[in-house]
């Protein structure tokens, strides 16, 4: 459709500066006072409209724009916010100041209404059409007759829904351009006509679904009653194909089952049964499939074709594939098993493949790789050409917990795919991008593959993790490597952080002629090659953006989260459904009822009125006290379509008082779900309730840590959520027991915690990761027993040990035939090293797990043994040698000295380690009670300067570095009573420590109180020590805690 017309003369544009000028004359303080009141703003507002020559409506105006509740793209937040004071007067003002300053037109909505209302009688004409194809038919010819007229009504529901969905979306997209300009009345008629266009729709696809079923169930009784029919009515076979969904109710599962039985019993054909999604597992045997539900699905003797598209990443077993396979075996027609959206093993054992399961021929394809199973050499091949072209017309995605094999398939399939020139309708790297080469000639993934450049995709997707910093020469490089496709239409970029504008020189005549689309999906921003300036005025984008959820990371920059802001409050306001807001690590505070949440950049983020899900991850079990936790749940429901609000790595209140929750509140019937424990929040009991088998699914998905400041009441419901799981079989992906660790029952009975608590064995749980704390010694009694504890597992898969001192060696005879059987991989996490326990040695061979080592702290205790400290610097070594970068090095009282022209550094194992050439987040250096010289502080930055950050803890140094610090880009800081208390940084210019709370440079004075200070506390330690020491307890480097590194 043509956008409309606006009229020839567009007013000049005077900026949105005029506009807050006039704005601020037209605010009184009467005004002010009451938006504030109304928006909750804090003391120190109050303070600032006391201070003299500043203006109430100059200072108002910059807090506004401030937290974003004006922009030049936006002021209806103060509009309603004056309307709700019942100030319509200065909101038509300011409306018509904001109209005039920008340059806004009316526009005319008259074409949008007509195509959003012309369709609706047409809708309603074919949802009469299908009332009337559902008649009873008494014989399988006039079951026939009525499919037919059932298709030929099927394929104008289809064209109706194609038209219908393009007149939406570009509704949509004049509202997203135009919803400043529109008075209320039309912006609300547009609004309420989409809706039930979309509604109407909706409707008519599931009346459609709904006679499929019913002529399926038909087919059935008229076979039942006629079994002679079965041989007469071949073309009956194709009538429709059955799906059990995960999202069906129990109640709708048990009667699609009911009808796939009788089905079966009379012979009836089955031409495909898909289960989506809701696939859960299956007996060894093979003779039942069971669903997440927990309902069985029997053999089906007349079934042809089985797909099974599971939940996107999951990882097939070898048992389960091989069970699937023989639960085809029970069907004398299946002519073929097809698997989607996982990772299949490479292989199976001989004796899981019977020579009647070779005789069927059955083909077994993988969709996600284009290869089929070869029953005879029991391995993948490439399938033919014709089925690479289907696999590739439905996308290939990349997810990070695929295996290296499945990578290399899903590489040769596009491969030669792009060969031959067929149409790959898109690529979506998952969580599983590692860099870029130069000029865009291929992308490496994780898993050290090389992605070569694709002719034929239409659209690349790359999923970054943790809002990952994207260079401006990596960004050009990327669009490099998409624009080496010929039909190239779109690169979209998520989960980093991208640059703000590239030059203009880096984009060829090539590039420009192709005017490839990229969009930022964390930020709703767009651009294309012939505009580099990221523009927020696409509905579309918008839609995308807001339909896979808005996640805040705490490394990104205060300017990334205000265009995450803006592009929330662009969606709230146009009703745009939000998916998910996730603020992951970033979360700072909540202000009184929920007005706003605050985030640690400083960035204040308003209720947004349509999100369905928020999920808040906090930082190592912070505690939320029960009036922040009451304010959160006052945010959240702030949203007109909240669904869920979920809280994860935090303590939360046991309960509230009943004064908390309003009326309204409890009739929303938000679900609030403790992830950490598996509980949801019950508004009518005011108490902690053991959620479904679903929620504790998802609780159990993102693995379960148990921490040491946590309370014991917390400690109680998370033993209770993996106890249940485990009796239900419910995957836990890890746990983690972080710190709280006290000892391990004979034969590994239970794991006893700080808090007395046992942890019983897990069957159920994947991976277990022991932190322990200040590198304790495991000796090799407890270190068995840890084995036998976590072989106790069905599933597990890796243990993992953490901060402690493992057995040198792994006696090979004292661990169980049924652990070794087990092949788990036990990681000693702390040196990057891993045993599989079929020899006695430490290995360090797998550079993917070097990676996710070096994402953590590296740290090397005194207190720990020298083949430890030979393990952690073999480690550190190697990952300087494949450019890995180290995210810290902690050196906890084994630094000794460095040497002034290598920089290698010495350890008190008497040990070197040598000067790294990889980045290096931060090396964290303590040394309790050592005096540093100016040399070797200099000698550290000047060879160390590839480190972002040295920091020094509980150690003397100089307080000024005269004429010596002459290299290094690195932050130096200095925390000489531990990092919880005031710290300082290094002023390149004066050469002074700097107060980083006051920012003034360190006085002598200052100076000789820090130094009392340190002597101080150190005796006050040692006589701690000493004490306990005397009662029997030891305890080195008992104050190592205060190091921990940022």
């Amino acid at each position: 459709m043509e956008q409309p017309s606006s009229g020839s003369d567009k007013p000049a544009i005077k900026g949105f500066g005029h506009f807050k000028v006039k704005l601020a004359d037209q605010l009184k303080r009467r005004t002010v006072l009451k938006l504030a009141t109304l928006w909750e703003y804090p003391e120190s507002f109050y303070d600032c409209l006391k201070l003299p020559g500043d203006l109430p409506g100059d200072i108002m105006t910059a807090e506004m724009e401030e937290r974003g509740q004006i922009s030049s793209e936006d002021i209806s937040v103060l509009t309603k916010a004056l309307r709700d004071c019942d100030l319509d007067g200065v909101a038509m003002k300011a409306q018509r100041l904001f109209n005039d300053s920008l340059g806004l037109i009316s526009v005319d909505t008259t074409p949008y209404i007509t195509a959003l209302t012309a369709p609706l009688p047409a809708i309603q004409e074919l949802k009469r059409k299908l009332e009337g194809s559902t008649a009873v038919a008494t014989s399988i010819t006039a079951l026939n007759r009525l499919h037919g007229e059932f298709k030929a009504i099927e394929s104008e529901i289809s064209k109706q829904r194609y038209a219908g969905l393009a007149d939406i979306r570009s509704a949509e997209e004049f509202l997203g351009v135009n919803h400043n300009r529109l008075p209320a009345e039309q912006y609300l008629e547009m609004r309420d006509r989409i809706q039930e266009l979309r509604n109407s729709l909706d409707e008519l696809a599931e009346n459609s679904k709904e006679q499929q079923g019913h002529m399926l169930n038909q087919l059935i009784e008229l076979r039942r009653g006629d079994p002679t029919q079965v041989d007469d009515d071949k073309e009956s076979s194709d009538l429709t194909f059955v799906t059990i969904n995960a999202i069906d109710s129990k109640e709708t599962q048990e009667s699609t089952i009911e009808t796939l039985k009788r089905a079966s019993e009379q012979g009836t054909p089955i031409p495909i049964l898909r289960l989506d999604q809701s696939f859960h597992g299956v007996d060894p045997g093979g003779n039942t499939i069971i669903l997440k539900s927990g309902l069985k699905v029997p053999p089906l003797s007349s079934v042809e074709f089985i797909a099974i598209w599971t939940e996107e990443g999951r990882i097939m077993t070898e048992s389960e594939f091989s069970g699937l396979l023989r639960y085809g075996g029970h069907s004398n027609r299946l002519r073929d098993f097809l698997f989607q959206d996982c990772d299949l093993p490479p292989t199976i054992a001989a004796t899981n493949i019977s020579p009647e399961m070779k005789s069927k021929n059955m083909r077994v394809f993988w969709e996600d790789t284009g290869h089929y199973f070869d029953m005879d050499k029991r391995q993948w091949t490439c399938a033919d050409l014709d089925a690479i072209r289907g696999s590739c017309a439905n996308g290939v995605v990349f997810y990070k917990q695929y295996s290296k094999h499945m990578h290399e398939l899903q590489i040769h399939l596009l491969t030669v795919a792009s060969q031959n020139k067929f149409p790959i309708r898109f690529l979506e790297v998952s969580e599983c991008y590692d860099s870029v080469t130069t000029d865009g000639r291929s992308i490496i993934l994780q898993s050290r593959l090389s992605l070569p450049p694709l002719t034929s995709v239409k659209m690349i997707n790359i999923e970054m993790e943790n809002g990952r910093k994207v260079p401006e020469e990596e960004y050009v490089h990327l669009l490099n490597y998409a624009n080496r496709s010929d039909v190239i239409e779109e690169l979209r970029l998520q989960g980093c952080e991208l640059p703000h504008t590239i030059e203009e020189t880096h984009i060829s005549p090539a590039m420009k002629s192709k005017n490839m689309r990229v969009s930022w999906l964390d930020t709703g921003l767009y651009c294309d090659m012939n505009n580099l300036q990221w523009r927020l005025d696409d509905s579309d984008t918008i839609r995308d953006s807001a339909n896979s959820g808005v996640v805040f990371y705490k490394q990104c920059s205060k300017h990334m989260h205000k265009l995450q802001s803006r592009l929330l409050t662009v969606a709230s306001q146009n009703e745009v459904p939000i998916e998910y807001l996730l603020v992951k690590e970033c979360y700072s505070n909540v202000a009184p009822d929920g007005g706003s949440i605050t985030l640690q950049s400083g960035l204040y983020l308003p209720p947004i009125t349509s999100v369905k899900m928020i999920n808040i991850v906090m930082e190592n079990g912070r505690k939320v006290p029960r009036e922040e936790f009451v304010h959160l749940l006052n945010y959240a429901h702030r949203s007109d379509v909240i669904e869920e609000l979920r809280f994860d790595d935090c303590e939360l209140p046991p309960t509230v008082a009943a004064t908390d929750i309003s009326p309204e509140m409890k009739s929303k019937n938000v679900k609030v779900f403790w992830l950490d424990t598996g509980h949801y929040f019950d508004m009518s009991k005011l108490q902690w309730t053991c959620a479904d088998l679903d929620t504790i699914r998802k609780s159990c998905d993102s693995g379960v840590v148990i921490y040491k400041q946590c309370s014991q009441h917390m400690h109680e419901l998370q033993i209770h959520l993996l106890t249940v799981a485990s009796q239900s079989q419910v995957p836990i992906k890890f746990l983690r027991v972080s710190k709280c660790y006290q000892t391990v029952l004979p034969h590994g009975a239970s794991i006893v915690l700080q808090s007395g608590l046992t942890l019983p064995p897990l069957t159920s749980v994947k991976m277990i990761n022991i932190e322990m704390e200040n590198g304790r010694k495991v000796p090799e009694d407890e270190f068995s027993q840890l084995l036998n504890y976590a072989r106790q597992s069905d599933v597990i898969e890796e243990l993992g040990f953490q901060h402690c001192e493992l057995p040198p060696t792994i006696a090979v005879t004292n661990i169980p035939p049924k652990i070794k059987s087990k092949k788990m991989k036990v990681s000693w996490m702390s040196t990057g090293h891993h045993s599989d326990l079929q020899s006695a040695k430490w290995m360090l061979d797998d550079l993917k797990a070097i990676r996710e080592y070096c994402d953590c702290d590296v740290t090397i205790y005194k207190r720990c043994g020298r083949h430890m400290h030979e393990l952690q610097i073999r480690l550190l070594a190697v990952a300087s040698q494949n450019k890995i970068p180290i995210a810290r090095i902690g050196l906890i009282n084994s630094y000794r000295d460095v040497d002034e022209t290598t920089g290698s550094i010495g350890l008190e194992s008497g040990l070197i380690l040598p000067r790294l050439t990889t980045p290096v987040g931060e090396l964290g250096i303590f040394a309790k009670g050592r005096k540093l010289t100016a040399m070797e502080i200099t000698s550290l930055v000047e060879k160390w300067n590839h480190c972002s950050k040295i920091s020094f803890h509980w150690c003397f140094l100089p307080r000024s570095l005269p004429g010596r610090l002459t290299a290094g880009n690195s932050t130096v800081e200095w925390y000489p009573e531990g990092l919880d208390e005031q710290g300082y940084v290094l002023d390149p210019s004066s050469e002074l420590w700097m107060n980083t709370t006051t920012q003034t440079s360190l006085t002598e004075l200052g100076y000789q109180q820090v130094l009392i200070r340190i002597r101080q506390q150190l005796r006050e330690n040692t006589t701690n020590e000493r004490s306990l020491t005397d009662t029997g307890c030891q305890q080195e480097d008992s104050d190592t805690s205060q190091c921990r590194l940022n």
